[in-house]
């Protein structure tokens, strides 16, 4: 499936590379996507609960020449996801992609959800 978003992602770039992307990291899955936007010349954001883990990738990142930075939230609690978004975009600039990969258990009908 990695495969599959992979090939999206580099479809959609040759159309015009976004300028930010905030990713919610906490799989592999999650990481190996954010490391390849910024690949493609995407900045990168990243938001989750391991600040440990969060770092190691944005070093990775800037290693490899690109632009990452990260802000510490549990998907779970919406105050702080906002405030992370809102941090990473005065950081990195306007968001054009957003990837939400957080797992969040909600029991509400897609009508509920705002």
């Amino acid at each position: 499936m990695i495969r599959a978003q992979l090939k999206l992602v580099r479809r959609l770039w040759a159309l015009n590379p976004p300028r930010a992307l905030h990713i919610r990291v906490g799989k592999w899955t999650a990481a190996a996507m954010a490391r390849e936007f910024a690949r493609q010349g995407a900045k990168v954001g990243v938001l989750a609960r391991r600040e440990d883990r969060l770092r190691q990738l944005c070093d990775e990142v800037r290693a490899a020449g690109g632009t990452a930075e990260y802000a510490v939230a549990d998907a779970a609690d919406r105050t702080a996801v906002h405030a992370g978004l809102k941090s990473l975009a005065e950081r990195l600039g306007p968001c054009d992609v957003l990837v939400a990969n957080a797992g969040v258990g909600a029991h509400n009908t897609a009508t509920d959800l705002n």
